[in-house]
């Protein structure tokens, strides 16, 4: 049985989102992943997380995509309210981060997640639409070593 994992992480130097798809032989094996997708940008890319994958996920949004400035929305808008999953870290702990958020649309609930956690030194990386469970964290950056360039 092979486990599809989607890697996340960032390349700071180009302020670019990473989401990659990676098969592993098993769930143990995420480092593997890592490793493949930071060897495909040299070395470069910044590991947030690990996720098991079996859904086939696409970020909705991600941080190269978010409109600094705070839009108006209208009333409409504001009364729908779908469930994130927001990925992120702490900038100041180099810590992954994984918030549900509820939220009209994946822009507000990334600002949400920054005004949540703006204290924290939080860094906004990917939003997910729906409920990613705790349970499909493979791996994370606190489990990484230096050989894998990983924050």
């Amino acid at each position: 049985m092979t486990i599809p994992t989607l890697v996340c992480g960032f390349l700071s130097h180009a302020d670019q989102t990473v989401a990659e798809r990676i098969v592993i032989p098993t769930a143990q094996d995420w480092p593997t992943a890592v490793r493949r997708v930071a060897r495909s940008f040299a070395g470069e890319m910044m590991f947030v997380v690990a996720l098991r994958d079996d859904k086939s996920r696409k970020p909705s949004g991600v941080w190269e995509e978010l409109p600094i400035e705070k839009r108006k929305w209208s009333a409409r808008i504001l009364s729908e309210s779908h469930e994130f999953t927001v990925i992120g870290f702490n900038n100041l702990r180099m810590e992954p981060l994984m918030l549900h958020v509820t939220a009209p649309n994946w822009i507000v609930a990334a600002h949400l997640s920054i005004a949540e956690k703006n204290h924290e030194g939080f860094r906004f990386v990917a939003c997910f639409e729906g409920h990613i469970p705790q349970a499909d964290v493979l791996g994370s950056a606190r489990h990484v070593d230096a050989d894998f360039g990983a924050i």
